[in-house]
């Protein structure tokens, strides 16, 4: 079993070979589907279990933790923007503007995940076990109502991978 740390850094991989596939994507469909899990799942992880529980337990240097953590929520908003202007250019034709913004969309998160796994994750081993005993079960809903199919299509992860990580 691992723990909400170590599954959203699994994640931050699947995303990082997504990156990599990207390169073929022809249009917003591919995107879209991304984008919609990257919104929907992993960032409504993040947001409403994760990093609510590390701002309860930042330490002694709890403003300038709490800054860090606002600052990462306020970089998914910039790639979501960017991901709105993708669709945006997708639909209007824009294919050369698309096709030079694609990549800065992937490394602006790619840049930001390494953030959190530098500077937010390493956190999470110092919070309480009584205090993070229920985030897999949220996550677990988080995922399910987004799509157990969907998600395991788009991480790369069997179902055997995922009942073991979410001790299912």
């Amino acid at each position: 079993m691992a723990d909400l740390a170590e599954i959203l850094t699994l994640e931050h991989l699947a995303i990082r070979h997504i990156r990599k596939a990207s390169t073929n994507w022809k249009g917003e469909v591919q995107l879209s589907e991304f984008h919609g899990y990257l919104k929907n799942c992993h960032i409504e992880i993040e947001e409403k279990i994760f990093f609510p529980v590390l701002k309860g337990h930042s330490g002694e240097d709890s403003k300038g933790f709490i800054r860090l953590v606002d600052q990462i929520i306020a970089d998914h908003r910039l790639i979501d923007t960017l991901f709105l202007n993708l669709v945006k250019w997708s639909e209007t034709g824009e294919t050369k503007l698309y096709g030079e913004r694609l990549p800065l969309y992937f490394r602006l998160l790619e840049e930001h995940n390494d953030k959190e796994e530098d500077l937010v994750f390493p956190r999470w081993r110092t919070v309480p076990s009584e205090d993070i005993k229920d985030t897999l079960k949220e996550a677990v809903n988080v995922i399910e109502s987004y799509g157990l199919p969907r998600y395991m299509k788009t991480i790369g992860i069997t179902k055997s991978g995922y009942r073991y990580a979410f001790n299912i």
